[in-house]
């Protein structure tokens, strides 16, 4: 396992929207918030909007304008389209551009999005990565639904796949609660690698 230790650089990477209501992206703005109060520590936050100008900001608007197309697509067209698929392929291609040109020897990841593929690039790069699990994963779903309930809540096979492997090659991850910090260790995922 790569050492985490005094940081010099944190690289958010949020497929969501800064402080926007009803999704992690106010976790994000409370976490942003608190280091921009701290000297000393540099950061870097990629977001579908900020709200905020500077060059520790960029915004991928037109990735969240197609990102909602994606999801409306799928709320009134078809049902059982994945846009998270499409979605993360996209958010991990201009990721990956700004991890290439962002990364220093004494970065971190921060990453609010699965994606082995950034996971990945970062451990061959030996940057640290946390990802942060925004609510219950698709094996709950999963299960849920094969327990008769859960209609509403939709669930995609290779979604699942992609959180497992990423929760199991992240350096840390961040959980919301002990309800998903238990069922995350139930999944085989290592309990001190986890963080409530």
């Amino acid at each position: 396992r790569k050492q985490i230790h005094k940081l010099m650089k944190v690289i958010f990477l949020v497929n969501s929207h800064i402080d926007k209501k009803g999704n992690f992206g106010v976790r994000v703005k409370k976490i942003i918030d608190f280091i921009e109060r701290k000297s000393g520590i540099d950061f870097l936050c990629v977001s579908r909007g900020s709200g905020k100008s500077g060059s520790n900001f960029i915004d991928l608007i037109f990735f969240g304008i197609f990102a909602r197309f994606l999801n409306w697509y799928r709320l009134f067209v078809y049902r059982n389209f994945n846009h998270r698929k499409y979605e993360r392929i996209i958010f991990e291609r201009i990721c990956l551009k700004v991890l290439k040109n962002k990364i220093c020897p004494n970065s971190i990841v921060h990453l609010f999005e699965y994606s082995t593929k950034i996971i990945d690039y970062c451990n061959i790069n030996n940057i640290p990565v946390l990802i942060d699990v925004p609510n219950v994963t698709q094996n709950f779903i999963k299960e849920v639904h094969s327990s008769g309930k859960g209609h509403f809540l939709t669930y995609f096979s290779d979604q699942e796949k992609q959180e497992q492997l990423s929760l199991q090659k992240a350096d840390k991850i961040l959980s919301p609660s002990d309800f998903v910090t238990e069922y995350l260790i139930r999944l085989g995922i290592r309990e001190e690698n986890i963080s409530t």
